[in-house]
């Protein structure tokens, strides 16, 4: 028979060679593989920024005034991660009516928080005239903007400094030029080929890491405490703990999104004398749940002291583990 399947691909998934692996069984357990089928995803370095106009009203000689736009919002829409990569062009703000006057660029500053008395933009970075200023303190890793939550986002919030004796006019971009904000390109080639460099480092540790049995609760599914383990006490990325525990990335995404749902907080480690090692976790064939009771079964455990283990009935260990033989 020939079957047909789809599964798209999201923009924030990661830039590399992607796997594409079938697996199939019969009625009788007859099994085979086949994951010799490779796709190249491409980098995308990319940025909307909203709203597109910054507004100031101001009066001679005052200090530490803020837009009445703030924030402007970035998102990134592509699979690079941006964190420290954004340039603000600051051009000086001529007068429309009469030139000669001017705002310049130097005063005004940026930064990502707001509030307190002086504003805290006003003691962010200051900008220059006709110049890249990085802004270091931008968060913005690849992510699923329809999360919400300022995943994939960064608020930008702006400052002027202060004001002197000015005309009173319209001071703007209209004859010098408009404010640019974009990406640093190539500290993000440089960035991507040392993250790289690190991942290899971290595989190798990764491949040796294990588990504490204790993150496993009755709330959580295997698969999810596993991920939000992984993700949130480890820090590892979706596509990190896919490769780890030989899982796909939208599977490892689905399923940490389905445990922050039913846990939001971080899972607590309590101390514990067993360890799962990650390499028993990788047999795609087994759930993690099953992967686990049958390496404690194979270590003499009972099913009532893995139930106690694991915070499962033992009734549940002992058809979790005659289900993960069959397999």
């Amino acid at each position: 028979m020939n079957f047909s399947c789809t599964i798209d691909m999201w923009y924030f998934d990661e830039a590399e060679d992607w796997n594409v692996t079938v697996y199939a069984e019969d009625n009788s357990q007859e099994s085979a593989t086949n994951d010799s089928t490779y796709f190249q995803y491409n980098q995308l370095n990319a940025i909307t920024i909203s709203p597109s106009l910054m507004n100031f009203n101001l009066s001679q000689n005052t200090f530490n005034q803020t837009t009445d736009d703030d924030p402007i919002t970035i998102n990134n829409t592509g699979n690079t991660n941006l964190t420290g990569k954004i340039d603000i062009n600051a051009i000086n703000l001529l007068g429309e009516d009469d030139s000669s006057f001017k705002i310049e660029a130097e005063n005004f500053s940026v930064g990502i928080n707001t509030g307190g008395t002086p504003p805290a933009e006003c003691s962010g970075t200051t900008l220059q005239n006709a110049t890249d200023i990085t802004i270091s303190e931008v968060i913005l890793e690849a992510g699923n903007l329809s999360l919400g939550g300022g995943t994939a986002q960064e608020e930008l919030y702006y400052c002027i400094k202060h004001i002197g004796a000015l005309a009173s006019q319209t001071y703007s971009t209209q004859t010098a030029g408009s404010w640019t904000i974009k990406i640093v390109l190539s500290l993000a080639i440089i960035s991507t080929n040392r993250r790289k460099r690190k991942k290899r480092k971290k595989k190798i540790m990764l491949d040796d890491l294990s588990i504490p049995i204790t993150i496993f609760t009755n709330k959580l599914g295997g698969l999810e405490g596993l991920t939000k383990y992984l993700k949130e006490n480890l820090g590892l990325t979706y596509h990190e703990i896919a490769e780890l525990i030989n899982r796909n990335d939208r599977t490892i995404w689905t399923a940490y999104n389905k445990s922050i749902k039913k846990q939001s907080i971080k899972i607590n480690v309590r101390k514990t004398l067993v360890f799962i090692p990650i390499s028993i976790l990788r047999n795609r064939k087994l759930t993690i749940l099953e992967a686990i009771v049958v390496y404690l079964k194979n270590k003499g455990m009972k099913y009532s002291e893995i139930g106690k283990l694991l915070n499962r009935d033992q009734r549940n260990i002992w058809t979790t583990y005659s289900r993960a033989i069959k397999k």
